[in-house]
């Protein structure tokens, strides 16, 4: 530490204030002073040895860590690879800030310290964080600024974010309470923007009020899952300091108050700084979880009293930070005039007034610059980007405008093993992951060397014919909704089943979705007239070997066994056993099955099914429609949907076509499908020609009004 020291002192260049008698210590990031080993830098401020958490942010390679300490810091704190500012290193240092006691000892606001030491030394990202915050990832992950990404498509002036991380119970501290039972949103639009602050989650004790710890248990985990998502401008959602990122541009943001309570001085620095992001054209980001905080011991009901203002004043903050305004020309300016403009309306007092004119000088005289402000008349971040957009890197794919599903998981069915099928998977997985809550792949087949974060549940031992609602059954078994989803279910697709995401949106998710329920099998039909319906050739496979067992004693065998189950038995198994007579009254008939859905509360009752009907064994376009008949006690249980071209090759083959010479007959402009269908079905996504052209299909889906 001694020799980092020195080295930083020799480069700083004394600038004497005329009159002041004051010294500030000032180093020129323009020059020698600025060293590349800041330019990555973790700040955190602590009154403990170094924990877990702080040893393993101090190994990480291409990061600097700076500990700031206090008055209660050990005056021995050490560590290899940690930048320790004891407190009387920072009273030599000359920062505005410390000055007739701005910056008080005993403050969490000490961190402010650290902040200035690493901008004034080059720093190009900032990491704060705390000593109880274990990182989990093997480094710091930042996302493209500017770059393509998914930014909420809402209006609303707060967001509550965890429900998209599948946490829809509970509420981020600072969160608006009278918003609270109010729905987040759950569309999307694929923009280029600049997330210059990027906040991630925290698993096991997260960042919630002292309402939520006094009432609900923890132990919390977010989904890791799920994609970084942004908030538009004119949208606020309260951030924490605890596992936060800032990028340059925005480092002026990270000014600690000192006049407000500990547990509502880094809720109200966020709300502060998102403000004036927008006058940037910056955006504010959460991506999943990425540490896990083992919290240091706290007195819950003195956090509860601590947190007051957060409870009374943070929706009047939300209502005024929307509402201000500034004529002033220079984001320093701002900064100043929203302060005393927050003094005014008393949400903090006048010592932080003083304080930020005081961190604007300590910047300016850092050799910090200012990011410049939206040309009068921008109001999209995308106007200080128009001449770059060619170079934006494209970190994820997402569609241009989609409504997602976070409450569905998705199952897709690998019949058999083909050649490119694990590139299909990975092509799927990219494409649907921004969508649903969950996205599952399932087969008989796992491809050797799959990507880690896809998903994969093996279904063996059953024939391709078989295998769809045995390992859909499986599926429900390792991925069980919980209580936070109670309107969500599982979506089962094949592989070579494509859908329209927007024609979802208007589906009823507590129904079951499937295609004939309300068609020509909405009509009773007795077991022979299936029998002659086969003979005629109405099912396209029934002269084959399995379709001809479907209609045969298999499915016979397996409805009367089932229909031999005692009434005890069946109450046991959650089965209504008297849907399925002996005559066969409630059987609907076989139909395709490439795309259904089972609303969570009937899972349990649709394994026990899907195994009965497997042992037998019935063919999946037989089993699955009985099955689902079963579930449900009448026709209102089901949700009627458009799917005019149940088998697509049929289709056009009528008309002398082929999907793969003209992809675009089927899949038409933004995210449509011919004849307005919900799905089509077969895709072969194998084919070069249709891969790409279902690509730019998905990409370009556009559920705008």
């Amino acid at each position: 530490m001694m020799r980092l020291e020195l080295c930083c002192w020799l480069t700083q260049l004394v600038l004497v204030h005329a009159g002041s008698g004051h010294t500030l210590a000032r180093i020129d990031r323009s020059h020698s002073g600025a060293s590349s080993q800041y330019e990555n830098s973790i700040v955190l401020t602590t009154i403990q040895y170094p924990t877990p958490s702080v040893k393993r942010l101090a190994a990480l390679p291409n990061w600097q860590l700076i500990v700031v300490g206090d008055v209660k810091t050990p005056p021995d704190w050490s560590l290899h690879g940690a930048e320790f500012l004891s407190h009387d290193t920072q009273s030599r240092l000359g920062y505005e800030i410390l000055k007739d006691n701005l910056t008080p000892d005993n403050s969490y606001a000490r961190k402010n310290v650290g902040y200035l030491w690493a901008i004034a030394h080059g720093a190009k990202l900032i990491y704060e964080t705390d000593d109880d915050n274990l990182l989990t990832t093997t480094d710091i992950a930042v996302l493209p600024s500017p770059g393509t990404h998914a930014v909420y498509q809402t209006t609303n002036a707060t967001v509550n974010v965890y429900s998209h991380f599948r946490q829809a119970n509970l509420w981020p501290r600072g969160f608006p309470l009278e918003d609270i039972v109010k729905p987040s949103p759950q569309s999307f639009v694929r923009d280029i923007a600049r997330p210059l602050i990027q906040q991630s989650l925290a698993d096991v004790d997260p960042d919630v009020d002292a309402i939520h710890r006094l009432t609900q248990p923890l132990g919390i985990t977010f989904d890791s899952a799920a994609f970084s998502v942004l908030l538009p401008g004119g949208s606020f959602c309260p951030f924490n300091s605890q596992n936060t990122l800032f990028l340059e541009e925005a480092l002026w943001g990270m000014l600690i108050p000192v006049s407000t309570a500990f547990r509502v001085c880094d809720i109200w620095r966020g709300y502060w700084s998102q403000r004036l992001l927008w006058d940037i054209g910056g955006l504010l980001s959460f991506g999943a979880p990425t540490v896990e905080q083992h919290r240091n011991a706290h007195n819950i009901l003195l956090d509860f009293i601590d947190e007051a203002d957060l409870y009374g004043k943070a929706g009047k903050l939300v209502k005024f930070l929307a509402a201000w305004d500034s004529k002033t020309h220079s984001l320093g300016q701002r900064m100043i005039e929203l302060a005393d403009a927050m003094v005014t309306a008393e949400f903090w007092g006048q010592r932080d007034s003083s304080l930020m004119k005081a961190w604007v000088a300590d910047l300016t005289a850092a050799g910090y610059h200012f990011p410049p402000l939206l040309a009068p008349g921008a109001d999209s971040q995308l106007k200080v980007m128009e001449d770059s957009v060619g170079n934006v890197p494209h970190a994820h794919h997402y569609p241009v405008s989609w409504h997602r599903y976070p409450d569905i998981i998705l199952v897709v069915m690998f019949n058999k093993a083909y050649s490119g099928y694990k590139s299909t998977a990975s092509l799927l997985h990219n494409m649907y992951m921004p969508v649903f809550g969950h996205v599952v792949f399932t087969g008989q087949h796992v491809p050797d060397g799959l990507q880690k974060d896809i998903a994969w549940v093996p279904c063996t031992n059953a024939s391709g014919g078989q295998l769809m609602h045995k390992c859909l059954g499986h599926v429900m078994e390792m991925y069980p909704m919980t209580d936070a989803t109670p309107a969500g279910g599982y979506l089962m697709i094949g592989d070579d089943t494509i859908f329209d995401n927007c024609a979802m949106q208007g589906m009823n998710r507590s129904k079951i979705w499937y295609q004939h329920a309300h068609h020509h099998l909405a009509t009773i039909r007795q077991y022979k007239d299936l029998q002659r319906e086969a003979a005629a050739g109405h099912w396209h496979w029934n002269t084959s070997f399995n379709g001809g067992k479907a209609l045969g004693l298999e499915l016979h065998d397996a409805v009367v066994s089932l229909n031999g189950l005692s009434r005890t038995a069946a109450e046991k198994q959650g089965v209504l056993a008297g849907n399925a007579n002996n005559d066969f009254a409630a059987y609907y008939g076989g139909g395709y099955t490439d795309f259904f859905y089972v609303p969570s509360r009937y899972a349990s009752q649709f394994i026990y099914l899907a195994y009965h009907f497997f042992e037998h064994p019935v063919h999946h376009e037989a089993a699955i429609p009985f099955i689902l008949r079963i579930l449900a006690t009448g026709l209102d249980e089901f949700e009627r949907f458009h799917a005019p071209i149940p088998h697509l090759w049929l289709h056009l083959q009528q008309k002398g076509l082929q999907v793969a010479d003209e992809p675009a007959s089927v899949m038409l402009d933004g995210g449509r499908l011919m004849n307005n269908s919900v799905f089509v079905h077969p895709v072969k996504l194998s084919d070069a020609n249709v891969r790409e052209h279902f690509v730019q299909w998905w990409l370009h889906a556009s559920c705008k009004a």
